[in-house]
């Protein structure tokens, strides 16, 4: 069981970590289209590729290694097992109920746009 539960902490910490990793690259990026310093420090290949990883290499070994953060992810997965999770009718009937909810909304106020811009269009002539 804890045996489990390690690996599922360890594949969760590792989903994290290529996560903040990708997000940083992207950032990277970002703030190259925006900056020239950075525009500069993007063009060698150990800011550009090398950064995300460290960051994320060293995200994944902090957690992993981390005794509250490892306490903590025990905890919630044994939490989870306590959880009674509705039927799988219960799901396909709220699904139903959620998406026919936001159809009408959306109808409401796709109705509501139309009305306004027909009055503007009035008012402005």
């Amino acid at each position: 069981m804890e045996k489990s539960i390690s690996k599922y902490l360890t594949i969760s910490f590792a989903a994290f970590a290529g996560v903040i990793a990708f997000s940083l690259s992207l950032l990277l990026k970002a703030f190259a289209g925006a900056f020239s310093s950075f525009a500069f420090l993007m063009g060698y290949d150990l800011f550009k590729h090398g950064l995300p990883i460290v960051v994320g290499l060293v995200l994944f070994l902090s957690l992993q290694f981390n005794a509250r953060v490892l306490g903590w992810g025990y905890e919630v997965f044994i939490e989870l097992e306590r959880v009674i999770w509705p039927a799988k009718k219960d799901v396909r009937l709220m699904t139903w109920a959620v998406l026919v909810m936001v159809t009408l909304i959306t109808l409401v106020i796709a109705f509501l746009d139309f009305i306004s811009a027909a009055l503007m269009k009035l008012i402005l002539g």
